[in-house]
């Protein structure tokens, strides 16, 4: 992570702010590699096939010709170009190849590559490990919320109960529920409730009471309910 400290006035008052930035970076076999592979994406998403691009770099200054690469997935996951063939990488160049990946289960992926070149005519090999953050889904969806009046009176108080389903692979930690009610519509106590952690095919509830205000004019009221989390990375 990067620490930012910032210093501004507003107005005559200064003011500070402290930010943190998490910065991800692909860990290399070795300090020095001829040929660079890495996708282009922070991280990929499970139990669907993601469609992203694999990037092939020369970081020498000199050509290379020949070049075989053999991709090798260390776990559960598929990857449909397995061989890359290329005849000949100029000096710093780089090369984008779209490729299909489905990964099973989120966490930390490896991705082993074994990469034939000729350099000046002489045939040499060298291995590289990719290293992927991959991610489970959270879809959380509102499958079912209790019956509400059709008639409210002004002043009058009505229960709302909510119940969510995660229908995705990953879990959403640290899950809160924030409701935005519209004028004329009032939150009794916290509008945020904290649902915790909701696992895949998992339901929760949630419950808000809400206060129909005297000036409230008639007509139907849409509440939009905003969900927070983080995911299994």
């Amino acid at each position: 992570a990067i620490s930012i400290s910032i210093t501004y006035y507003q107005g005559l008052i200064q003011r500070e702010e402290q930010i943190t930035i998490p910065i991800y970076v692909t860990q290399l076999s070795s300090p020095l590699v001829p040929i660079l592979i890495r996708f282009n994406t922070t991280a990929l998403v499970t139990g669907s096939i993601e469609h992203t691009t694999l990037i092939i770099q020369n970081m020498l200054n000199q050509s290379l010709y020949n070049i075989t690469i053999t991709l090798t997935p260390q776990g559960p996951w598929y990857i449909n170009v397995t061989t890359i063939t290329l005849p000949v990488l100029k000096p710093l160049q780089t090369i984008y190849i779209p490729v299909e990946v489905y990964v099973q289960t989120s966490g930390v992926f490896t991705l082993a590559s074994t990469i034939y070149y000729y350099q000046q005519g002489l045939l040499k090999q060298s291995q590289e490990t990719i290293n992927e953050l991959v991610s489970g889904t959270v879809n959380i969806v509102i499958t079912d919320v209790t019956t509400i009046p059709s008639v409210i009176e002004r002043g009058g108080i009505v229960s709302v109960t909510a119940v969510i389903y995660n229908f995705g692979t990953g879990t959403a930690k640290g899950l809160a529920v924030t409701v935005f009610p519209p004028k004329g519509i009032e939150v009794i106590g916290q509008n945020t409730y904290y649902v915790g952690n909701l696992a895949p095919d998992t339901s929760s509830t949630f419950t808000f009471a809400f206060k129909i205000l005297n000036t409230t004019q008639p007509g139907n009221y849409v509440i939009p309910v905003r969900f927070s989390f983080t995911n299994d990375i």
